[in-house]
C-alpha cells in the first residue's frame, strides 16, 4: 500500500475583484511517502545513502518491555553516535538526546543502541537501531525506556539534506525533519507504523536534523538520506534535480502588488469617467 501525503492547503486571498489561490504557511513544500511497497522503497533509496546498522557489535532481543516496565540495561559495546555509511563522506550523527546541534562531535549526548531483534522485526538484517535511555544519576543505559520514560532520537547531518527517510521496524514514529537552526520543518513531519517506510523530499537542501518521537518501545532500520534528490521519467532514465517550488513570500507578494495596482487603474478610469 503506498499513501502520498499532499502538502498544505491554500487559502483564498481577496484583492478588491480581484480573487488569488495559491498556497501558504509553509516556505518547503515537502513530498511525503509511506509505503510497504519494496519498488518505492527502492526508487526512494536510489542515489541515495543508507545505513542500515549492520556489520556492528549489536545486543540481541526477543521480546520489548511491558508498560512500566524498564526495558534492558545496554552495554557499553552496542551504543554508537557517530556513524559514517558507506558511499558517505561525512559522518551522521546519532543520539538519544542531549547532543549539542552545532556540535554534536564535542557533544555527541546519549548514544543510540544498536539491535539485532526476530527477524520478523527486521528489514535489513541483520540489525536495527532504537534509542536508549539514560539516568545521569546512576549511570544506567536502559533499551527503549526506564519503565516511566519513553525514549527518543535524533539525527544531526553534517551537511544540508534534501530528501530523508526510515524504515519503522517495530512501534510508530513521528518522523520531523529539522533545519539547520534546529527548527521543525513546516510541512515535514509525518506518522509511520511498523512495516511502513517513511520518506520526505524537499524542494531544496534545508534538513541539517531529524527528530523521531517513538509511541512505545520501537526501532528504525535503513536510515536514508541524499543532499539532492532525483526523480525518474516514463522511460526509466533519471531526469535529476528536485521538484521546483515558487516561493510562498514572493507569490503573495506578487499579487498584493498587482491587485493594488489593479485598484489604482479602476479608480483612476472611474475618474476619467465621471469628469
Amino acid at each position: 500500500m503506498k499513501q502520498l501525503i499532499a502538502p498544505n492547503g491554500g487559502r483564498i486571498l481577496r484583492l478588491g475583484l480581484v480573487t488569488a489561490a495559491l498556497v501558504v504557511g509553509t516556505s518547503a513544500q515537502a513530498g511525503i511517502l509511506v509505503t510497504s511497497n519494496p519498488a518505492d522503497i527502492a526508487a526512494f533509496q536510489s542515489g541515495a545513502i543508507v545505513e542500515n546498522f549492520d556489520n556492528l557489535g549489536a545486543l540481541p532481543i526477543s521480546s520489548y518491555p511491558a508498560p512500566g516496565a524498564p526495558g534492558p540495561v545496554v552495554p557499553a559495546g552496542v551504543q554508537v553516535t557517530a556513524l559514517t555509511p558507506p558511499g558517505a563522506s561525512q559522518p551522521v550523527f546519532f543520539n538519544s538526546g542531549g547532543a549539542s546541534f552545532n556540535n554534536p562531535v564535542g557533544n555527541p549526548g546519549v548514544p543510540i543502541a544498536i539491535l539485532a531483534p526476530p527477524a520478523s522485526d527486521v528489514h535489513t538484517p541483520p540489525n536495527v537501531a532504537g534509542p536508549i535511555v539514560h539516568d545521569f544519576i546512576s549511570g544506567t543505559s536502559n533499551l527503549f525506556t526506564d519503565g516511566q520514560t519513553t525514549g527518543f532520537m535524533e539525527v544531526i547531518f553534517s551537511s544540508n539534506q534534501e530528501k530523508v527517510g526510515l524504515f519503522v521496524t517495530h512501534g510508530q514514529v513521528l518522523f520531523i525533519l529539522k533545519d539547520e537552526n534546529n527548527t521543525n520543518i513546516p510541512g515535514a513531519q509525518q506518522t509511520a507504523s511498523a512495516g511502513q517506510f517513511v520518506g520526505i523530499t524537499l524542494p531544496s537542501a534545508e534538513a541539517r536534523g531529524v527528530t523521531m518521537i517513538f509511541t512505545g518501545p520501537s526501532t528504525i532500520d535503513d536510515f536514508t538520506y541524499a543532499g539532492t534528490s532525483t526523480s525518474t521519467d516514463g522511460d526509466g532514465g533519471s531526469t535529476g534535480g528536485g521538484t521546483s517550488v515558487p516561493d510562498t513570500a514572493s507569490a503573495v507578494n506578487f499579487l498584493l502588488a498587482g491587485g493594488f495596482l489593479w485598484l489604482v487603474s479602476a479608480r483612476r478610469r472611474q475618474a476619467a469617467a465621471a469628469a
